[in-house]
């Protein structure tokens, strides 16, 4: 689930936000990799198909995962 950077912000700013942001972000980094997983099945049963490379790239990107991100782009 992406959360827009303004939001993320926001919740910053709440009580207890010490807690609220790492949480979040942890969440964040648990979807990416499992839709790289949904995505990894997908290009596995699917004939190519570039949006699935190509968001699967963009996810990779985003865990720091570069080496397998250029691998898909």
């Amino acid at each position: 689930a992406e959360v827009a950077g303004w939001r993320q912000e926001a919740v910053a700013l709440a009580p207890g936000a010490l807690l609220a942001v790492p949480v979040l972000e942890a969440a964040q980094r648990d979807a990416r990799a499992k839709a790289v997983d949904v995505l990894d099945r997908a290009a596995a049963l699917c004939p190519p198909e570039p949006a699935v490379f190509r968001e699967r790239g963009r996810l990779l990107a985003q865990l720091g995962r570069t080496a397998a991100a250029k691998d898909d782009y």
